[in-house]
């Protein structure tokens, strides 16, 4: 397992390693030492400090509450004013803050784009994210950027799982997805509102990443907490069906109304949560899926069972060998021949020395289960040579 944490935070390496540690057959010492030392370096040092729990869940809950605990602080320290030297001349006001667009619940109507000088001023003195405007944060921390903008083919190849990590952004309950359409991938930030309505997708994103959309059958407004329409006036327009996945596991098509919804690229509405109906644990910052629908129509299962369908049928010159390619005909030991090969004993030969090699646990149940398998056939039995 080459799973390392690095300077992502321990949310999302909980998350990976959940995924791979499904797929091991490690037990769970073996899971909890490769989980810690896996960990970065600050954590290390505060485990070291605080001292580690015997189980795996017990630790997971003490690092994430410890890497909260130092992310904070961090945010703290950024709002902490740099004392003047005495001579020093004294620093320029900061820009006015620029009047906040009208209060909106979903983060529609404001426009997205370059920032002008003026603002990039401001957020620059205050020491403010570059792309969100929010203060504990810096651009390349931001959680609300998207990862991947560029459209172009990406190839995932991930196990199954029902898991996935939520982020808190401020106010807000955000989880990463991944949208696939033809032969194109971009991984995005999606905003959970149960005060929304539909799912909408932001309509300069929509043109940038080149999403296929159409006309909407039936055209409807928006309105607000007060009453009031949104900016962009009625929504005309819808993706059509495309593939967003969660996770390493839950996989589903949708359609996403086009709004202008510049802080959120993407937001997932009441209609989104009834239908999947997630578990969200607050605590752990995790989401499961474990509705029906989900179990049934979104979750990926580990196993595939092949249907009659996808088995190769016997050609019909060799049906009259059918039974040689039954696997019931591989259980028993054909009856012994008169052309048998013997196998001669020397009588006092020395046995050859061979060298014996540790296996791992994966290994040594796999050798157990065969052992096992072929003495129930009675393909061999227990040996007491020396």
């Amino acid at each position: 397992m080459s799973l390392r944490q690095g300077r992502s935070e321990v949310e999302d390496y909980i998350t990976e390693f959940r995924h791979l540690a499904l797929e091991s057959d490690w037990n769970e010492p073996a899971l909890l030492t490769h989980f810690k030392l896996a960990l970065s370096e600050g954590l290390k040092d505060e485990l070291a400090r605080t001292g580690t729990p015997n189980s795996l869940e017990d630790t997971m809950r003490l690092c994430i509450r410890i890497d909260r605990r130092l992310r904070e602080r961090r945010a703290e320290r950024t709002t902490v004013s740099i004392p003047q030297r005495r001579n020093a001349p004294p620093a320029p006001l900061p820009f006015p803050a620029l009047p906040p667009p009208a209060s909106e619940p979903m983060q529609v109507g404001a426009a997205r784009g370059q920032l002008d000088e003026r603002e990039r001023d401001r957020r620059r003195s205050l020491g403010l994210c570059m792309y969100c405007g929010r203060a504990g944060h810096q651009l390349r921390e931001c959680r609300l950027k998207p990862q991947n903008l560029t459209g172009k083919p990406k190839t995932h190849i991930k196990n199954f799982t029902n898991y996935c990590a939520l982020g808190t952004s401020g106010e807000h309950l955000t989880i990463n997805i991944s949208l696939q359409w033809q032969d194109h991938t971009a991984d995005l930030t999606a905003l959970i509102d149960s005060g929304a309505s539909q799912n909408f997708i932001d309509a300069s994103l929509l043109q940038q990443l080149k999403v296929p959309y159409k006309k909407k059958r039936y055209p409807f407004s928006v309105s607000l907490l007060d009453g009031t329409l949104i900016s962009s006036g009625l929504v005309t327009r819808e993706t059509e069906i495309i593939t967003m996945n969660i996770g390493a596991g839950h996989c589903e098509e949708i359609i996403l109304d086009i709004i202008k919804t510049p802080i959120f690229p993407v937001i997932l509405g009441i209609e989104w949560l009834r239908l999947h109906n997630p578990n969200i644990d607050w605590i752990e910052a995790t989401l499961t899926f474990t509705s029906e629908h989900c179990v049934t129509k979104c979750i990926r299962p580990q196993n595939y069972i092949l249907n009659n369908s996808t088995i190769p049928k016997l050609p019909i010159i060799y049906s009259d060998f059918h039974d040689i390619f039954e696997k019931k005909g591989a259980d028993i030991l054909p009856p012994h021949r008169s052309y048998d090969c013997p196998i001669n004993i020397l009588p006092g030969a020395m046995i050859p020395f061979g060298r014996v090699y540790s296996l791992s646990e994966p290994e040594l149940k796999v050798l157990k289960e065969y052992i096992d398998e072929n003495l129930t056939k009675g393909f061999i039995r227990p040996s007491t040579s020396p």
